[in-house]
């Protein structure tokens, strides 16, 4: 038996899990209140359940129906969170009482890093450890640029583009974001390397005339990676772009954070500056996502031997 383990970062259960989460984040640390209530106002803005909880889990799920459609009813699916049930210390105890004597790491962040995808796969070895089971572990660490992945968000971004109104077309400007990082450029050189080759795959396969690259989320009151997605837009509106096109290259799944980073707030910037603003769609679990997931999956066990 083989267990696949999708691993995502989580989301609070409910709203009353919400202070829980965040000081789960915290390492135990109680968050100061107003904090509290600037992470809480946004969960509330969503007006529905944060989408990334959800969305792996069904993730999970349509991928082992996946497997099992190709044949392939050895192969288990669960997914694990770092600060949320179910954690990835469960999912690696429900793979185990599943049976496997594999497991597939697989982390939902597309862009590796060593304090974030790998933290993840390290935390699965240790439960394996734990348990004392004879379990062999096999990590899928780069796969940003997989090409049914990249099909895959070359569509959303095609769709996007396709939504600008006539007078925004072939004066729009692409501008693909990732979350920002502590440190300069050189101090990040895997991490911006992997987000430039994955933006020029996608530019290439839809021959974008004009793209740029933004971050997200930088923190204040230290160096972080930039330029920041919001500078970028008003460049744009500054040389007389009339539309702009967002698209995440980091979250594969829709979540609070990445919609208030690429949201409300940006179409407002981008609109004071008269251009239309077009947030391309997140991949969530769509097929054709999924059908990039079981092949990126597939040729690492091929490579291994196990299939």
């Amino acid at each position: 038996m083989i267990g696949i383990l999708l691993m995502s970062y989580g989301s609070p259960e409910s709203l009353g899990h919400v202070g829980d989460y965040v000081n789960h984040i915290l390492n135990g640390r109680q968050a100061p209140a107003r904090q509290l209530e600037q992470i809480d106002a946004q969960y509330r803005a969503l007006e529905t359940a944060d989408p990334l909880g959800p969305f792996t889990i069904q993730q999970a799920q349509a991928l082992e129906r996946l497997f099992q459609l190709k044949g392939r009813q050895d192969v288990v699916v669960e997914a694990g969170f770092k600060h949320a049930p179910p954690f990835i210390d469960d999912a690696v105890s429900r793979l185990i009482e599943r049976g496997v004597n594999s497991i597939v790491t697989l982390p939902l962040t597309p862009l590796y890093s060593k304090s974030g995808a790998e933290m993840y796969q390290q935390q699965v070895r240790r439960c394996v450890e734990q348990t004392g089971a004879d379990i062999n572990v096999i990590d899928i660490e780069n796969w940003s640029t997989q090409p049914l992945f990249v099909a895959a968000l070359a569509n959303r971004v095609k769709s996007a583009l396709t939504w600008l109104p006539e007078a925004a077309r072939q004066k729009e400007e692409v501008i693909f974001t990732t979350h920002s990082r502590p440190g300069s450029t050189e101090k990040n050189v895997d991490y911006c390397q992997q987000f430039t080759a994955l933006a020029e795959r996608i530019a290439e396969q839809l021959q974008l005339p004009d793209w740029k690259l933004a971050y997200r989320g930088a923190r204040p009151g230290q160096e972080w990676l930039g330029p920041s997605v919001k500078e970028v837009v008003e460049q744009a509106g500054n040389a007389g772009r009339k539309g702009i096109v967002v698209c995440d290259l980091l979250a594969v799944t829709a979540h609070v954070e990445v919609l208030h980073d690429i949201g409300g707030p940006l179409k407002a910037h981008a609109e004071r500056f008269g251009m239309t603003f077009v947030r391309a769609e997140f991949l969530n679990d769509s097929t054709d996502f999924m059908l990039a997931l079981a092949t990126i999956v597939e040729e690492q066990l091929t490579v291994q031997h196990v299939f």
